[in-house]
This record gives C-alpha cells, structure tokens and sequence, in this order.
C-alpha cells in the first residue's frame, strides 16, 4: 500500500468541516454549546496522549505503538470535523499497519501543526476557547 497523498495535499482544505459542526451544534440548544466545548476540551487532552504516544513510538521503532495512537487520533479528529488531521493520522496507522514507520517523522509534525491549526478555528468557532 502506498502514501494516500502529501502532507501539503492534506492540509489545503479547511481545518474543521462545517457539515461535521453543525450536526454536532444540532445535538444542542441554540444558547449552550458547553457540550461542544466538551468535545473539544475532551479532544485537547487525548491528542496529547497520541501525539506523545506517537513520538514516543518513533523514538523506540515500535509500529504497533504508532498504529494504535494513530488509529485513536483518527477517529477522535474525525468525529469532531477535523478531517485533515484525521488523514494525517490515517497515514501513520497505515505505516504502523505496514511495520514501517521510518518515514513517519514529518508526518508526526504535520499532525501537531494540523492541530493548531484546528485549534484556531475552535478559537474563532467557540470564542474564549483556551487549549494548551
């Protein structure tokens, strides 16, 4: 199996998708979107986890370690719209999958800049949004 496309191809298209948003906005009334600040809040602390988890499985050449924090980071971005991040993170589960994470570096740092990325936009979408 071969890369699904380039960092930069990845990160042309918005940070969040607003079809994704605003079926999570439906979940709510029109005057609380404290349940999707939740979800973003929820998000900043688990991307830590995969993030670390993934640099830490770089450092140490373990493939399984990088498919299972990728495979997390996936389906996490995802849900939430983040679909760029949700590619990036879809290509270092394939190098995982495949056993060969050698060529995962630049990726692992596409996927924090895609966070801040994504980041800015829950900024502008949730005004007073603080993540670390």
């Amino acid at each position: 199996m071969t890369s699904i496309a380039s960092i930069e191809t990845i990160q042309q298209g918005p940070a969040l998708d607003r079809d994704i948003l605003d079926g999570l906005f439906d979940l709510v009334d029109d005057d609380d979107d404290s349940f999707v600040r939740d979800l973003f809040e929820s998000f900043v602390g688990s991307f830590g986890d995969a993030r670390d988890g993934m640099r830490s499985a770089l450092a140490t050449g373990d493939t399984e370690a990088m498919r299972l924090h990728a495979h997390s980071l996936k389906g996490s971005s995802g849900n939430l719209g983040a679909l760029a991040l949700s590619d990036i993170a879809k290509e270092l589960q394939r190098m995982g999958d495949e056993g060969d994470i050698s060529s995962a570096g630049p990726w692992v740092d596409a996927a924090e800049e895609e966070y801040n990325r994504v980041m800015v936009a829950v900024g502008e979408l949730l005004p007073g949004f603080e993540f670390a």
